[in-house]
């Protein structure tokens, strides 16, 4: 009774044994007396089976009746690493990617070919991670936060306050470090989901302030969609790049290098310089007066609000780009 049997766990608690190089399967238990049957039992009637002492933490081989087929050390391998994938997700909150590569880095090319797919491996992650968490509330009065969640993970409180205003409830999440850190930031982003949050609360809104020098590599973003003139037309697309690039310039020489601009713009281009005009620029005319000069009233979005030149001269973020990263995590 020399010979030990390595068990490969299993997160359902239905544990395997390798036994010479088969996987078994639990059958039953009589006093410390473990009766395994093959892997293949049902899918290839193999009447392989064995009989274990569980001593001490260890199985003990006791009796052993061949298979019908040959031994598969890699399914073993297998089976252990897709194990520790699913041990390390429920411990973790590491992306799936890492946990797949930690796991799967070191296996030989012998082993590969039997392991499932990188999407069907994303899929028993997702599966495990899910199958942890409590079960949905149906409504604000059943969302009750575990004592584990109301606290960091060095033990300070998190959950600060929780409070309800007529029938809608606010959970407001942060620490007393993390409030000293907001104090002290040169500058704050803010964003809000609606996706990735219980159905029952309206938004997640989170803030967001630089801790070091990590931020110093977020890149300025723009989009815009316009007509497919803009794609096919090289001049046109030209000239309208001249106009967003205004945003790069002082806010208060923005007004005049946008009548410089409007005189060299194409005729087809008249439609959304007019738009930008009045919305971005100068607004529309209110009066035009006997000396020949006009009179505007303020544009919706002043060159104050959508000018970056002071940001990137103190290195604020252009965009809030990360904080809408974080939420996707």
């Amino acid at each position: 009774m020399d010979e030990v049997c390595e068990i490969v766990p299993s997160q359902k608690g239905n544990n395997k044994i390798n036994v010479r190089g088969y996987l078994m399967i639990k059958e039953r238990i009589r006093g410390d007396k473990y009766y395994w049957c093959c892997k293949k039992k049902r899918l290839e009637s193999c009447r392989g089976h064995a009989i274990t002492t569980f001593l001490d933490g260890l199985h003990y081989l006791n009796n052993f009746v061949d298979h019908h087929h040959s031994p598969q050390a890699s399914k073993v391998k297998v089976a252990k690493t897709i194990a520790q994938i699913k041990q390390q997700a429920c411990e973790t909150r590491d992306k799936p990617a890492q946990i797949i590569q930690n796991n799967t880095v070191s296996m030989s090319q012998d082993d590969h070919p039997y392991m499932p797919t990188v999407n069907a491996l994303r899929t028993v992650i997702k599966r495990v991670r899910k199958a942890e968490r409590p079960p949905q509330p149906q409504n604000i009065g059943e969302v009750d936060v575990p004592n584990l969640l109301r606290l960091t993970l060095t033990g300070d409180p998190f959950l600060v306050k929780d409070f309800m205003i007529g029938a809608n409830r606010i959970l407001l999440f942060i620490t007393k470090t993390n409030i000293q850190r907001l104090s002290q930031a040169p500058y704050w982003l803010m964003d809000g989901t609606f996706k990735t949050i219980l159905t029952i609360f309206c938004q997640l809104y989170a803030i967001h302030a630089p801790v070091g020098s990590a931020n110093s590599r977020i890149l300025p973003l723009s989009s815009l969609c316009i007509n497919d003139e803009y794609g096919n037309d090289e001049q046109f697309s030209l000239m309208l790049r001249h106009l967003f690039a205004l945003a790069f310039l002082p806010s208060q020489e923005i007004p005049d290098a946008f009548d410089m601009l409007k005189l060299v713009m194409l005729p087809e281009a008249n439609e959304v310089t007019q738009w930008f005009e009045d919305n971005y620029v100068h607004r529309k005319i209110r009066q035009h007066l006997r000396n020949g000069n006009t009179t505007r009233s303020a544009p919706l979005f002043p060159p104050e609000l959508w000018s970056v030149y002071d940001l990137i001269e103190t290195g604020v973020p252009q965009t809030q780009n990360i904080a809408e990263a974080w939420h996707r995590r």
